[in-house]
C-alpha cells in the first residue's frame, strides 16, 4: 500500500477453520514507512517493521473473541521538540541514537471482542457491529503503555425495503504508560496518539485536524525573560477520543 504519506509492505495468512471447532490462525510480517507531515501532523517519520500471530475463537454465531502477540521495532527521526513530547523523550533518552533518532523494539498481547448482527457484510441498513480491543505492551519492552478502544455501529432503516437508514457511530478510546523504569513513570508514547478529522472519523474537518496542536516554548525576543508558549496547526492527537456521528444513508446504484 502506498499513499501520499505512508509505504506499507504486508505479509498476510489467516486460516479461517485452523481447527474443526472454527478456531482460526491467523499472522503477519509487515514494514512502514509513515510521514507525518504529511498526514497533517506534527512532523516526524517512523520506520518500523514487525511480525504478529494472532488466535480466534468463536463464542457463538455472532461474537468472536480473539488472542494475538506481537513484536514491533520502531525508528523515528525528524523528532520536533514540541512540549507535549519532551517529557516522553527525556524517559526515552537511553534509546535515542547519536543522530537523533528513537530506536524502541516493543513486545505486545492484545485481546479483542467482536459482535456483529449486521444485516448484509457490504452495506448494510440493519443491525449492529461492536468491536472491543485491549494491547499492552509486556514489561521489558522499551515502552511500557497499554490502549483499549471500543467501536460500535448501529444501522435503523427507515422504510419498509431499506432504501434509506440511520448509521450511528460511536467511538471511545484510552490508553496510558504503566510501571517504572530507572524510577521514572513510563509514558505513553505520541506515536500510538489518537486522531480525528476526515470522513472516516469526523466530516467536516480535514484529516486529522481536530483536537490538540503542537505547542512550542520561545525562549527569546519578544517573550521576556521567562519565555512564552506559542502553538501551531500542527495536530498532536491524544491519549484519550471519543467521538459519535449519525449519518443518513441513501439508496446505493447496483446494491439489492
Amino acid at each position: 500500500m502506498m499513499n501520499d504519506y505512508q509505504k506499507n509492505v504486508s505479509l498476510d495468512y489467516r486460516d479461517p477453520y485452523w481447527t474443526i471447532d472454527g478456531v482460526s490462525l491467523g499472522g503477519r510480517i509487515f514494514y512502514n514507512e509513515f510521514e507525518a507531515s504529511e498526514a497533517g501532523i506534527v512532523d516526524y517519520t517512523n520506520e518500523s517493521y514487525g511480525t504478529s500471530l494472532t488466535w480466534g475463537f468463536p463464542f457463538d454465531e455472532l461474537n468472536r473473541f480473539e488472542f494475538g502477540v506481537g513484536y514491533t521495532h520502531n525508528k523515528i527521526g525528524n523528532l520536533s521538540p514540541y512540549l507535549q513530547v519532551e517529557q516522553f523523550l527525556r524517559s526515552q533518552a537511553s534509546n535515542i541514537d547519536s543522530d537523533g533518532s528513537l530506536n524502541t523494539n516493543d513486545f505486545d498481547v492484545n485481546v479483542s471482542w467482536t459482535r456483529n448482527n449486521l444485516n448484509r457484510g457490504i452495506f448494510p441498513t440493519a443491525g449492529n457491529h461492536q468491536r472491543a480491543f485491549v494491547k499492552a505492551t509486556v514489561p521489558g519492552s522499551d515502552v511500557q503503555y497499554f490502549k483499549a478502544q471500543y467501536d460500535v455501529r448501529q444501522y435503523f432503516p427507515i422504510t419498509a425495503k431499506h432504501e434509506f437508514a440511520l448509521l450511528m457511530r460511536g467511538r471511545l478510546g484510552y490508553g496510558n504508560g504503566y510501571g517504572q523504569t530507572d524510577g521514572q513513570d513510563n509514558l505513553y508514547p505520541f506515536y500510538e496518539n489518537y486522531y480525528a478529522g476526515g470522513f472516516t472519523t469526523l466530516r467536516g474537518f480535514g484529516s486529522n485536524s481536530a483536537g490538540p496542536k503542537a505547542v512550542y516554548r520561545i525562549n527569546e525576543g519578544s517573550c521576556g525573560n521567562n519565555g512564552c508558549d506559542t502553538a501551531t496547526d500542527d495536530s498532536v492527537g491524544g491519549n484519550a477520543i471519543a467521538l459519535a456521528s449519525l449519518e443518513l444513508i441513501v439508496p446505493t446504484p447496483f446494491c439489492v
